[in-house]
């Protein structure tokens, strides 16, 4: 294997590969980047923790046919570092790498390529386009709220859904919901909605930032494989039952209230520092025209703040985490946003004023 690339263009490729690389797992070979040349002008860049699979071709001049793997941070970070834009490089006999930029010179450990796993091949044909700004939209909104616990399998991915018209994303980890949603006349249909892992989706999103036009998705065999320019993502489908999401969110609730966005999650930010670190909690009260936010910890202090409200009805005392309204606020555009609630058990429903593309649901705290 021998050949010249530009080093921006490598660059790209093993950015994303570094990414998916697992550098913590028992099988060596997955801390490692696949690189193989194809015919005179095409190199392949691969990379895959066995679940999700990085493939991207870039435009290179190629000497001689041939593939290694080498470890992708190393290879990731010494390529960003050259001191000149073109690339020279050569596998030797003792399956090492050799890379030449200008006056610098690496020697790299490298690894056989007929020992890397075996991956997804996406399919010829089938592939819808969803445009970039709708999914990252979705998944910006969604995302957050994944659960962190691996243990609990259907609730650490996003659950997507569409009927070709509206294309939907809900996440939840337990103690806060996520659904967001968005138009696309004639797009992607699908039968069944997929779970989609939240790993899985981080890689997506790299994948499309900083792009327009579409991304080209299809689902085949438990794979969600996605596709923008010479890049392809193959990405494992979680295998489990998303819970019924709707029966979380309420139907309806007797005490709403519009409140500036902004000057909420102020307010939130600042009284929650005399909050117990452990689940930032703080009260809120409602009364007419007044939404209070007070929080208290013996040993550090205490905070109040009012904010001026749209709201005349019965006065409720709820308490919540701090962090998790202000992650909800900060998904929703415009100035003004609703605050539904019911009873004080009752969990917080958080809507935009001036559109129906996202839903945050927040499970109450007892203080």
């Amino acid at each position: 294997m021998k050949f010249t690339i530009n080093q921006k263009e490598f660059l790209k490729g093993l950015a994303l590969a570094q990414g998916i690389a697992e550098r913590r797992s028992t099988m060596p070979m997955l801390s490692n980047a696949l690189v193989v040349t194809d015919g005179d002008s095409s190199l392949l860049i691969r990379a895959t923790d066995l679940y999700i699979t990085m493939s991207c071709r870039i435009e290179s001049s190629n000497a001689v046919d041939g593939g290694i793997a080498v470890g992708a941070k190393a290879l990731f970070e010494i390529v960003k570092n050259l001191p000149v834009d073109e690339l020279h490089v050569q596998k030797t006999d003792s399956n090492h790498v050799e890379l030449r930029s200008g006056p610098a010179r690496f020697r790299v450990v490298g690894l056989m390529s007929d020992d890397y796993p075996e991956v997804p091949v996406a399919p010829e044909e089938g592939f819808d386009k969803v445009p970039i700004p709708t999914l990252l939209n979705l998944i910006n909104r969604t995302l957050f709220s994944v659960s962190a616990d691996d243990t609990r399998q259907h609730l650490s991915g996003v659950l997507l859904e569409t009927d070709g018209n509206i294309i939907r994303m809900v996440s939840t980890d337990g103690h806060r919901l996520s659904k967001a949603e968005e138009e696309i006349k004639g797009g992607w249909p699908l039968t069944d909605p997929i779970l989609i892992p939240k790993k899985g989706l981080q890689e997506l999103k790299r994948m499309m930032e900083g792009n327009d036009g579409d991304c080209e998705l299809l689902v085949a065999e438990g794979v969600l494989f996605a596709k923008y320019g010479d890049i392809t993502l193959s990405i494992r489908l979680i295998d489990s039952r998303f819970p019924p999401y709707e029966k979380v969110i309420p139907n309806s609730c007797d005490k709403k209230l519009v409140v500036d966005r902004i000057h909420l999650i102020a307010a939130l930010k600042r009284v929650s520092l005399m909050s117990e670190d452990r689940n930032k909690g703080l009260r809120m009260i409602v009364a007419n025209e007044r939404l209070t936010v007070e929080a208290d910890t013996p040993e550090v202090g205490e905070a109040k703040e009012d904010i001026e409200v749209d709201y005349e009805g019965e006065s409720i005392t709820v308490g919540f985490n701090a962090s998790y309204l202000i992650d909800a606020l900060a998904r929703i555009d415009g100035d003004e946003v609703f605050l539904e609630f019911n009873e004080e058990l009752d969990p917080c429903v958080l809507k935009p004023v001036d559109s129906e593309n996202f839903v945050g649901v927040v499970m109450p705290l007892r203080l």
